[in-house]
């Protein structure tokens, strides 16, 4: 389908809570379209008025979705931005201490750093691994 659409111009990349922004905009418009036909009608046919609702159940729905997905975007842009200013932090750190973040026992400690916590374990690291670090620094 993307093939097609790009023979008739330029295919314009959406994130997906436009995406269901643009959704939720049609069905919106299909219930507001449904409720002008039903008032233009003496006696509104229950067909019609059935299809109404389930517009505007489908309508309310989508705009949940859209909600959601704004905010799981805007999470994940957060959890990026926070793991970015988390390396700085620790790079600018290291250098605070001379040590410089690309050295083999510098990322083997992190390591084993960043594991400690992901396990739940945020006691501080044995001593024989700090010390390690210092007679790195000092060689």
């Amino acid at each position: 389908m993307r093939i097609r659409a790009q023979a008739y111009g330029e295919v314009e990349e959406r994130t997906p809570a436009e995406r269901l922004l643009a959704g939720s905009r049609s069905l919106d418009d299909t219930l507001q379209r449904l409720e002008a036909l039903a008032a233009e009608q003496d006696g509104a046919d229950p067909v019609l008025l059935k299809e109404i609702r389930a517009a505007a159940e489908s309508s309310g729905r989508m705009a949940k979705l859209v909600q959601d997905a704004g905010l799981d975007e805007r999470r994940l842009q957060l959890a990026e931005r926070e793991q970015a200013d988390l390396g700085a932090v620790v790079v600018l750190t290291l250098a605070a201490f001379g040590l410089e973040a690309d050295a083999a026992v510098v990322r083997q400690t992190v390591a084993a750093a960043v594991e400690r916590v992901q396990a739940g374990d945020s006691s501080p690291l044995p001593l024989a691994q700090v010390l390690e670090l210092t007679k790195a620094d000092e060689s």
